[in-house]
């Protein structure tokens, strides 16, 4: 679940959801974007497990 809203906030920029939910996808989506800035090969298999 938090998968799918970590996806639509990076596709879509922001998204509709509770409270609770948002905390918590905020702080995946801060590591996604971390790891795509890096931009290694290691970064990128990460991000995508």
């Amino acid at each position: 679940m938090y998968r799918n809203l970590v996806t639509d906030l990076l596709n879509y920029e922001k998204i509709t959801t509770t409270e609770a939910k948002a905390k918590e996808v905020r702080g995946l989506a801060e590591e996604m974007i971390t790891l795509g800035k890096e931009g290694g090969l290691h970064s990128r298999r990460q991000a995508l497990s």
